[in-house]
């Protein structure tokens, strides 16, 4: 009893945990995917950026009282933020970025069997047609509802027919499913990389400080 007891809470932690791993990337690509990149060499937009990146872990509002400021910059709490920003970031992305990896690779895994495994000899081969009840699903997953031009369609269309025996539209379907499972994860991985560069740009006690100072800048004026 007490066993299963222990064993239910590691679970439940473990589950916890990857949630809020998965939760910080999440923001993360969030936020990197609603910048203009371009305007991050600026120290205000730079430090827009950085109060909605850290938002998930922390509020830096009370920075627009400069009592606050500088009882801020006068703790430990600056140097906690720079160890932050030069290690246990980079830890904290690079974690789930594995686990979306891990799910981009078993995805790609799926849809080969899917085209590669022939049931009439109960193994793979180089490419087959799934059976009709597969392509469905494939379709239902992959394919439905997206926007695709006119060409595209209709061999989309001919694809999901139960009696297709056309290879040539196979291979194309094929294609179209791995370009689409490709792109939907490609996002991660330009976050990944470009945050973990973009973190470099924070080296030393002084770039973190005049990050800061910009930050309280961002709350004086009203901009967030």
């Amino acid at each position: 009893m007490i066993v299963m007891m222990i064993i239910n809470l590691n679970l439940k932690h473990i589950k916890y945990f990857f949630k809020t791993i998965m939760d910080l990337f999440n923001h993360v690509q969030k936020v990197y995917t609603e910048t203009d990149h371009q305007t991050l060499t600026l120290d205000i937009p730079l430090a827009i950026f950085m109060i909605k990146l850290l938002s998930i872990k922390v509020d830096f509002s009370h920075f627009r009282d400069v009592n606050n400021f500088n009882n801020y910059m006068k703790s430990d709490r600056p140097i906690k933020l720079r160890y932050y920003l030069q290690v246990k970031f980079r830890d904290e992305i690079t974690k789930p970025f594995e686990e979306k990896e891990k799910a981009y690779n078993e995805e790609i895994k799926y849809i080969e069997e899917c085209f590669e495994y022939d049931p009439k000899f109960n193994r793979r081969v180089r490419e087959t047609i799934p059976q009709y009840e597969k392509r469905t699903e494939l379709y239902e997953e992959y394919l439905k509802d997206k926007d695709f031009d006119e060409e595209i369609g209709t061999k989309i269309s001919e694809w999901i027919k139960p009696d297709m025996v056309n290879y040539s539209i196979n291979s194309q379907i094929r294609g179209l499913i791995n370009t689409g499972v490709t792109n939907k994860y490609r996002l991660s991985v330009n976050t990944k990389e470009y945050m973990i560069k973009f973190m470099n740009r924070f080296s030393d006690k002084e770039s973190v400080e005049k990050l800061l100072s910009s930050m309280r800048d961002v709350y004086v004026l009203g901009l967030l």
